[in-house]
């Protein structure tokens, strides 16, 4: 049998290996399209609790593969679990908090008075206060069922879904530093990039994780019990707090209007009482919570942050929150790398 002789210049076979190169490439996408996003988010918390693992591990004797299923059993009946029990609980309390807005409307003397029913904040142009508050609660109602829908059915299916993400943890806490170290290895950049890469999406997938639902349910639920005390609906002012609570500062200021009308409705110690409440307790701990979490100045404008949160909504629903971040943080420590490579030349 005859030996076939192939030429072995690199300039004619290399452009065919790039071609079957970028041809896999494609192909694995749209095989995994379906889980991307499934994948991203067990990849977060993988991340954000690799540390746990290798500690877990340690204690049963480096037996990984326990520690793995352990801890992922772990999150997802104590964390994943209870976080989407809550989000679906919050949609479906949505209509009845709704009707709750509009009985307060009703029963509010100050907002059915002639002044808030027709102001003309332009000449010429009456603006009706109340069917505004009614339609801004209606429209909230509307998105967080919507939103419930597709957080529920938007991948595949929800339990598959959830499915998905425990086996895909389980895999990268057993084997994530062999995944990483592959990773690094097949990268054309020097190892210094891919590391700050790497770190650069540890440190924001801890920062989004625990810095969104751990200060979005603890200041909610403390707007929302300082509210309570005065006589305001529970569930609808704890679904704006904790959506607010997402954006620094959005809370705060969340509460001025509130302020204001409690002062032109003539409640002054119910004004006393929220400002006291918001400046002492909500404020602060707004400030401590997310000092003790980043822990350091972040490096993303917050113009950014809050396109990307809203972004990652639109197109990935509920884990569009956490997604939105990610992607945000990876371009922009890329685009530190590029300043990092090319600061001779950028400083000309």
């Amino acid at each position: 049998m005859k030996t076939i002789k192939k030429k072995s210049d690199p300039k004619f076979y290399r452009p065919f290996l790039w071609f079957l190169i970028i041809a896999a490439l494609v192909l694995f996408f749209y095989l995994f399209r379906p889980f991307l996003v499934e994948i991203v988010i067990a990849a977060i918390i993988a991340s954000v609790f690799f540390s746990f693992y290798e500690r877990i591990a340690k204690f049963l004797w480096n037996k990984k593969h326990l520690a793995s299923v352990l801890l992922c059993l772990i999150l997802l009946f104590f964390i994943i679990v209870p976080i989407s029990a809550l989000v679906v609980y919050t949609a479906s309390q949505a209509p009845r908090a709704y009707q709750e807005v509009v009985v307060f409307i009703n029963e509010s003397e100050l907002l059915q008075s002639d002044f808030f029913q027709s102001m003309e904040i332009i000449p010429g142009v009456e603006i009706n206060l109340n069917e505004i508050l009614v339609d801004a609660g209606k429209n909230i109602s509307d998105w967080l069922v919507s939103g419930t829908t597709i957080f529920l059915r938007g991948t595949t299916n929800f339990i598959v879904s959830l499915l998905i993400i425990f086996l895909t943890m389980y895999f990268f806490f057993v084997n994530g530093r062999q995944i990483v170290s592959q990773l690094i290895y097949w990268s054309p950049l020097p190892n210094k990039y891919d590391l700050q890469i790497v770190e650069k999406f540890k440190k924001i997938s801890y920062n989004t994780v625990f810095s969104l639902f751990v200060a979005a349910i603890v200041q909610g639920t403390l707007s929302a019990l300082g509210l309570l005390v005065i006589g305001w609906p529970f569930v609808f002012t704890f679904i704006i707090s904790a959506i607010l609570s997402i954006i620094p500062y959005m809370l705060g200021l969340f509460f001025i209007p509130i302020i204001i009308y409690l002062l032109l409705d003539g409640q002054i110690w119910q004004a006393i009482f929220v400002t006291i409440w918001n400046l002492i307790i909500v404020v602060n701990l707004d400030e401590l919570v997310r000092a003790y979490i980043i822990k350091g100045k972040s490096e993303i404008n917050m113009v950014f942050l809050i396109f990307s949160l809203l972004g990652g909504i639109t197109l990935f629903g509920f884990w569009g929150i956490f997604i939105g971040p990610i992607i945000l943080a990876l371009a922009v420590s890329i685009i530190q790398i590029y300043q990092l490579e090319y600061r001779s030349s950028l400083e000309k």
